[in-house]
């Protein structure tokens, strides 16, 4: 599982981080037991009883050894969904948000998701209007739009977006989003 880009490395969270990303990372959890499971566990849970696969991943910085980001998502037969994705203040703009969403839609593509749901936040719509995938309620007219309205329609439809990722224009993009994210440009 752990990848390398950039002076980045992408792994499962270790049992010793725990008290690190509660504290950093996810403030808005207070007592879940599948989120302390899941770091026990080193950042894959299956749960047979729903067929869910929760999962967690989490972003380090190889020149300070520091945690920048963390994504927490989970898998169910075709779908998934994107629960939490945080990023320090100051590590925002730097490639660890970007490489973290690109390696769990591929995560998500390779265990055979075919839509994936992800809350987006509106100060945060312009980094997912970067990756410039079509919601499955809007893709008619999707590549038409300007980045400008891209970004307005993910403010203004403030809620969890569904796409398509085997779509071939979605699966062409995320492609295109992988190589831009491990390259040094």
């Amino acid at each position: 599982m752990p990848a390398l880009s950039k002076n980045i490395l992408l792994r499962a969270p270790l049992p010793i981080e725990k008290d690190q990303l509660l504290n950093e990372f996810y403030p808005i959890i207070d007592d879940d037991k599948v989120f302390f499971d899941i770091i026990e566990h080193y950042g894959t849970l299956k749960i047979e009883s729903s067929g869910k696969t929760k999962r967690m991943l989490v972003a380090m910085d190889l020149s300070d050894k520091k945690i920048k980001g963390s994504i927490y998502y989970r898998i169910k037969e075709d779908r998934a969904h994107i629960i939490y994705m945080h990023v320090l203040e100051n590590a925002r703009k730097q490639g660890y948000g970007f490489l973290l969403l690109c390696y769990a839609l591929f995560d998500c593509l390779e265990n055979g998701c075919k839509y994936v749901k992800i809350p987006i936040v509106k100060n945060a719509a312009e980094f997912y209007a970067k990756f410039d995938l079509a919601p499955t309620s809007k893709k008619k007219d999707w590549k038409k739009l300007s980045f400008k309205e891209k970004v307005a329609y993910y403010k203004e439809e403030f809620r969890g977006h569904v796409f398509k990722i085997t779509s071939k224009n979605n699966k062409k993009q995320l492609d295109q989003n992988l190589k831009k994210a491990l390259s040094d440009n």
